[in-house]
């Protein structure tokens, strides 16, 4: 079983959020991190690279266009949806 998946989501993200960037965060944590995204992608029949954790000023306007682009497809509707 995958290390993260020992550490309930709600402790996994505490962690991360007594952090303001990624740097200041444990090493075995930003690893623990990559592969939650890996698995979860591959959960989904998906392949996913993570490359870099980028740090809050820049991800915050990806995070907030992604958030946009969520909301328009769910006002829209899923069904048929790729």
């Amino acid at each position: 079983m995958a290390s993260y998946l020992r550490l309930s989501p709600k402790t996994m993200i505490r962690s991360m959020c007594l952090c303001s960037a990624a740097a200041e965060m444990p090493p075995h944590r930003l690893l623990m991190l990559r592969r939650f995204f890996q698995d979860y992608k591959l959960l989904e029949g998906k392949a996913v690279e993570v490359d870099e954790i980028l740090p809050p000023a820049e991800a915050y306007p990806i995070i907030l266009d992604a958030l946009h682009r969520y909301s328009e497809q769910r006002r829209k509707g899923f069904k048929g949806a790729k």
